[in-house]
């Protein structure tokens, strides 16, 4: 373990750029059928960056609790906690959600538009809007929201569990509920659409938060994680196995800074948001002008970069307000 908080965050810096990045690869290079062939490098190599979800599912999993932990929260404060996480991440979510839908209204004016018809009802819209798109059987807008009904699933889980089960000094107390909450997963009685199904990838983040507090002893982290990377291998296979065993070896070793990961790390949110609003309308479009395989990579590496660059202008006008405005509520009296 490192021997300062400060040192343990390089490595979580660098995984959200890590993530974002795989997470748009994996769009641009296998969102659209036939676009890339099946033996192109990068299409192989992409198919595989759907599992920064999980990287952003472990992480979510160490800072959430950290944050309660600074911030001295208890059972007592759960509308203080709400208020931060919903104007830290909901006002960028609607600002995508209107950005999506315009975007996707205007594109029906062009002739070389080839999508579905544009119809969005006022139920869908009021699904986005609570994250319960999956709930009621309606379509995302946007395909990246799924996992945002997800981490909103699991701050309702941390506000209530935090005090009693996930900051408290028993570690019996924090075992058992470890198990309650794995089991239903392990045995296969839950429903993708629920936080349940993904328990074990933030309690990855929620062991490591309580070992760099000292609650829990190196020995017992490692078996710990050792156990949760056996459960998510039989719950949702090798690779994710693999891609969370390998977070948690970058937060153990990783100690110095990486500026360009640390910058797409900054942006990431704003990066997820938009990256197929963006960058993957672009590659849709170029299907109408190119059928060069050498080409269209040229085309997917320009989405990538048109995305970046929108999403920092999109972080700098949007995100970043809402941010600082989320860091100005405290968890005092005050705000309960």
């Amino acid at each position: 373990m490192y021997s300062t908080l400060e040192n343990r965050f390089e490595s979580i810096d660098i995984l959200r750029g890590v993530a974002a990045l795989s997470v748009c690869i994996y769009h641009f290079s296998n969102g659209l059928l036939g676009f890339l062939s099946d033996e192109n490098v990068l299409k192989i190599i992409g198919q595989y960056g759907y599992l920064g979800v999980q990287l952003f599912f472990i992480i979510s999993g160490f800072i959430i609790p950290f944050s309660l932990y600074k911030g001295n929260y208890n059972s007592t404060k759960i509308v203080a906690f709400f208020s931060k996480r919903i104007i830290r991440i909901h006002p960028p979510y609607l600002v995508s959600i209107l950005l999506a839908i315009m975007l996707k209204y205007v594109s029906t004016f062009s002739s070389l538009y080839q999508g579905p018809e544009f119809n969005i009802s006022i139920q869908n819209i009021l699904c986005h809007i609570g994250y319960l798109c999956d709930i009621f059987n309606e379509d995302w807008i946007n395909p990246v929201y799924w996992t945002l009904a997800i981490e909103f699933q699991f701050y309702i889980l941390i506000a209530l569990c935090y005090t009693h089960f996930i900051a408290t000094k028993n570690n019996y107390l924090f075992y058992t509920a470890l198990l309650l909450l794995n089991i239903p997963a392990l045995i296969s009685l839950t429903n993708p659409d629920y936080i349940l199904h993904y328990i074990s990838y933030f309690t990855l983040g929620i062991v490591y938060f309580r070992t760099i507090l000292n609650k829990i002893k190196p020995v017992e982290f490692y078996i710990l994680t050792s156990l949760l990377l056996l459960d998510i291998y039989i719950v949702h296979g090798i690779g994710e196995m693999i891609a969370s065993a390998l977070t948690v070896l970058i937060i153990l070793v990783v100690k110095k800074s990486s500026a360009p990961f640390n910058f797409l790390g900054k942006i990431s949110f704003s990066l997820y948001l938009l990256h197929t609003i963006i960058g993957s309308r672009l590659i849709n479009l170029s299907v109408n002008f190119t059928q060069n395989e050498g080409c269209r990579v040229l085309i997917i590496f320009i989405a990538l970069l048109l995305s970046i660059v929108c999403s920092y202008v999109f972080y700098l006008f949007i995100e970043k307000p809402f941010m600082k405005l989320s860091q100005n509520i405290l968890y005092t009296k005050t705000n309960v």
